[in-house]
Order: structure tokens, then sequence, then C-alpha cells
């Protein structure tokens, strides 16, 4: 085999990408519980792509403790996504046969996403894959995780570590460039998927893989489908 791990991010490749209507209904809720006015760039703010900074700076506009923010944040959006998966607008992709070829094999999967631990771990249990995946690295609520979100191989690292596999052995599967750059940084070879909601999607960095699912997979870690 050309690789013996497999790790994959979550939202976009495993599962269908959340509504954005949905993300911000998560936010604006998680404002409320946290004591502050959820006013529309207040909420857009704290969306997506959230920084230290973006936190701090919220926080002590609204004479907040950026921690009791965030935490409330990352519970309200996680409590919406489980909605939205229960409600059918999230769901599995149908492309996901190759995982237990790849299992059979003896490649070791892993889930690594800059998502809430909480709605990746039950997106997994929702959708009946949890047992597919070894090991699965996310974001705990708390403001520390938001300096180890991809582009940075941290949770990447850990999943290498849990796995006992070389960088040189891995191959992340992302739909973003910082899925691409998180994979390079730690060595490991990236597998960038062009869904649908990629189709014009400009990549700044060069996978070692492009295809537009995942059923060639099996075929690029060297497994037979």
């Amino acid at each position: 085999m050309d690789y013996r791990a497999v790790l994959f991010d979550y939202d976009g490749v495993i599962a269908t990408p959340s509504p954005h209507d949905v993300l911000v209904a998560g936010t604006r809720a998680g404002c409320r519980a946290a004591g502050i006015d959820p006013s529309p760039e207040t909420v857009e703010s704290l969306v997506a792509g959230v920084t230290v900074a973006d936190l701090r700076a919220v926080a002590d506009r609204h004479g907040v403790h950026p921690g009791r923010l965030w935490f409330h944040r990352d519970r309200h959006s996680s409590r919406a996504q489980r909605g939205a998966r229960r409600a059918g607008w999230v769901t599995p992709y149908p492309d996901l046969d190759g995982l237990d070829a790849l299992a059979d094999a003896g490649v070791h999967l892993g889930v690594v996403s800059s998502n809430q631990r909480q709605t990746v771990r039950s997106g997994l249990a929702d959708f009946g894959l949890a047992d597919r995946f070894v090991t699965v690295h996310a974001r705990p609520p708390t403001i520390a995780s938001l300096s180890q979100k991809k582009p940075a191989p941290d949770y990447l690292d850990r999943a290498m570590a849990a796995l006992d596999v070389e960088p040189s052995e891995t191959l992340f599967v992302g739909d973003r460039n910082g899925d691409i750059r998180a994979a390079h940084a730690a060595g490991a070879d990236a597998f960038f998927v062009r869904r649908e909601h990629r189709a014009d999607y400009a990549l700044s960095d060069d996978p070692e893989y492009e295809r537009a699912d995942l059923r060639d997979l099996p075929a690029i870690v060297g497994v037979e489908n």
C-alpha cells in the first residue's frame, strides 16, 4: 500500500456542509446565552473563521469574558448543526463505500476537523460511521483551540501519533486550501475533493491528488475496492 493511514476532514468531505443560516442561528443563540446583543454584525463575525483576536474584540466590546462567550457560541452552534442533521439538511456523502475496503485492508482511518469535537463525534454517530474511524480529532470549546485549527497541523500531528504512523505514510482528504496547507505542514500528502460546493473554488496550494469525489481513493491508497 502507498499509505498506512487516511485522515478525513468532516464538513464537506464526510458530510455535506451545514447551511449558513443554520450556523447563523446557532451563533445568534450563543450570543444571547452569553448575555450580549446578537446584532447581525456581531453574529456574522463569530460564525466561521473566528480568530482569538476576533473573539476578544467582540467580548471586550460587550463586556463579557471571551471564554464565556466562546463556550456558549460553540455549544449552540453544535446544537444547531445536530438539528440540521436530524432535519435531513446535512447528510453523509454517498461515496463513502470505500471506507470499508480501506479498513479491511488494514488502513488506519481517522477524522481531523476544525469543527467542534461534539459536532463531529455526534455526526459520525448519527450517520452510523463512528466505528469506521480509529481516531477523531476536533476542537474542544476553548479559546486555545482557535489557534490549533487548520491550517495549523496540530490535530493532524495528534491523529498520526495516535495511529502510530509517519507523515510520509499518511494521506489527508480535505476540501479547502487550509486542509492542503495543514497536510503539508504535518508532512503528509493531500487529497483535495472538489465536491459540488467547491466547483469554482480556487486552489492556492497544490495537493498531490484532486478528484470530484472519493471513488478513486482506495486505488490511490493502493487498495482494491
